[in-house]
């Protein structure tokens, strides 16, 4: 909820929840108090004697303070509109209902006065006016014949009320259809009857009907929209644009286990559940990220195994259940996680998109390069699950001039990077230019007899190299180059637990594709320590059968 500025907003640090501050916005000033008068009267004295006279007592009393609500101020107001207006248009709710849902649930009290203006200066109203009925009637004459019964028109963000164009369908005798046709036939005949109609100005808010789907994807965005405002003014949290070590440790171990799925080993379901514990912490720190990544693991969907289609969406459920009980229901990432949940599968490339689009303008305003470019990453993730692969390919190449990356000093911005490019590629089968990068990486860190003998920066070369070769179908140089990389990893130490489990899991997934079967159970013996801690988050579900393992995934 992008709601106030930095002065007006406290948050709990154990929930993160939102509190508006009653010195400024919803509450009464209770005003200066009045103290009693010392009027010195002794208890032997008369109260003649002291009394003052009557022209002189109103000048002596101090006037009691006029009690006036505090003004709210503009940006106050802007934060909630799009609540106000969500309870207000769509709901239906009248103001009464709206100011009371307000206080209740979102700490904000405002007069019914207030919001009347402040409506009207959003030229938010219930009611038509004649323009609109004039234009609505304009739109159903015009329609087609073989449409106009159907046609559902939208005013005012609601639909149209056809009973509000009855009287001036009759006062003006403008012979309109307010009803499904009965027949092509009939509807041809009745248009041959229309006179010609004037033109009058379209109001802006005056559009075609929006399907349920659009409408929540709009709710969605402006969910998002408000909690980007509310986060750039924080100082309540550790504010992280960045991809921190715990949104890998977690989205990396459930992206980690649809490779798992596809080759029915239930160590899948552990890695799921050690990955949901940790929401409750994501949910505390609230990384920028946190909502880019949830999105994007919402379209990941269709790369698991059919039969466990289920799977995120049950992941997807907790994590807004938790958002609930953790940050409260009016925090914008329980709304966000909730409303994510009634987005169906053909409409999310479409969500996902325009979500890229909406993070694409809030990069803009955020000042630190670096802080810039990671933002910039989560935005080329999400185009390239929405399928806008030429989008997330000139967003790559733009981002890659601008950063540099050296292939002898990888950031974690940097490395970022080359995985997107590596991804890229691997999509588009365009691996000259990335493959020479990468091996400039590791040419004096790997000796001649295949040995890792470098540092941490060769160490992700061998990642990226050995993904790029299973890309390009080469499952022998795949397999050597993760062989080299798990060994880097291990020998060079410092690297997150979730990323070795992800370059073991790629490791595996090549000796299985190859048919390998003894060295696959060879390599988990190997290196049964590092899988050891999953096994207090095994569950016991036997996977059944196995499902061929699309090209490319990993």
């Amino acid at each position: 909820m992008a709601l106030i500025s930095q002065s007006d907003v406290h948050m709990y640090e154990d929930f993160g929840a939102f509190e508006v501050d009653s010195g400024t916005t919803d509450t009464c000033s209770a005003g200066p108090s009045v103290e009693p008068l010392n009027s010195g009267v002794n208890d032997q004295d008369s109260l003649e004697d002291v009394a003052p006279a009557s022209d002189q007592l109103h000048s002596r009393l101090p006037l009691p303070p006029r009690l006036r609500r505090p003004v709210i101020s503009q940006m106050i107001w802007e934060g909630l509109k799009s609540i106000i207006q969500d309870l207000y248009i769509r709901q239906q709710l009248s103001l009464e209902e709206v100011r009371q849902r307000m206080k209740e649930q979102h700490n904000f009290d405002a007069t019914e006065q207030m919001y009347k203006k402040r409506l009207r200066d959003w030229g938010v109203r219930k009611n038509y006016t004649q323009t609109q009925k004039l234009e609505a009637i304009k739109q159903l004459r015009e329609a087609p014949s073989d449409t106009c019964g159907n046609l559902t028109l939208q005013v005012n963000g609601t639909s149209l009320k056809e009973r509000r164009l009855w009287r001036p369908v009759m006062q003006k005798r403008n012979r309109v259809i307010l009803a499904p046709r009965p027949s092509p036939a009939s509807s041809t005949n009745a248009r041959k009857r229309l006179g010609r109609f004037g033109h009058t100005p379209t109001p802006q808010h005056l559009q075609l009907q929006v399907g349920h789907q659009t409408q929540t994807v709009e709710s969605l965005l402006r969910y998002a929209q408000s909690y980007h405002s509310w986060y750039q003014a924080q100082n309540q949290i550790k504010v992280q644009y960045g991809y921190t070590l715990r949104l890998q440790k977690v989205f990396d171990g459930l992206r980690s286990s649809i490779g798992l799925l596809h080759r029915g080993d239930s160590v899948a379901f552990c890695l799921i559940n050690l990955s949901c514990s940790d929401f409750y912490a994501l949910l505390q720190a609230q990384p920028f990220q946190l909502l880019p990544e949830i999105i994007t693991l919402s379209g990941y969907r269709r790369l698991f195994p059919r039969k466990y289609e289920k799977v995120v969406e049950s992941v997807l459920k907790f994590f807004a259940s938790l958002a609930k009980t953790t940050l409260g229901m009016s925090h914008p990432i329980a709304n966000f996680a909730t409303i994510l949940l009634e987005v169906d599968p053909e409409h999310f490339a479409s969500c996902l998109r325009r979500y890229a689009e909406l993070l694409l303008d809030q990069t803009k305003t955020v000042r630190n390069a670096m802080d810039s470019a990671g933002m910039q990453l989560a935005i080329i993730d999400l185009f390239e699950a929405a399928g806008q692969r030429d989008m997330a390919s000139r967003l790559c190449r733009r981002l890659w001039k601008a950063v540099q990356p050296d292939p002898f000093v990888l950031t974690p911005v940097r490395t970022r990077l080359v995985e997107m490019t590596v991804r890229l590629a691997v999509d588009e089968k365009d691996y000259s230019a990335v493959e020479q990068f990468l091996m400039q990486i590791i040419s004096g860190s790997v000796v001649a007899t295949g040995k890792q003998n470098g540092n941490t920066d060769s160490t992700l070369a061998c990642h990226f190299l050995g993904w790029m070769y299973l890309g390009k179908g080469q499952l022998p140089k795949s397999e050597q180059f993760y062989r080299l990389a798990v060994d880097g990893a291990l020998r060079i130490g410092g690297f997150p637990h979730s990323a070795i489990l992800d370059m073991l899991n790629q490791y595996e997934t090549i000796l299985w594709k190859s048919g390998k079967e003894e060295e696959l159970a060879q390599l988990r013996r190997e290196y049964r320590g590092i899988w050891a801690p999953l096994d207090e988050w095994r569950l016991d579900h036997d996977l059944q059968g196995r499902t061929p393992l699309p090209g490319g995934l990993g």
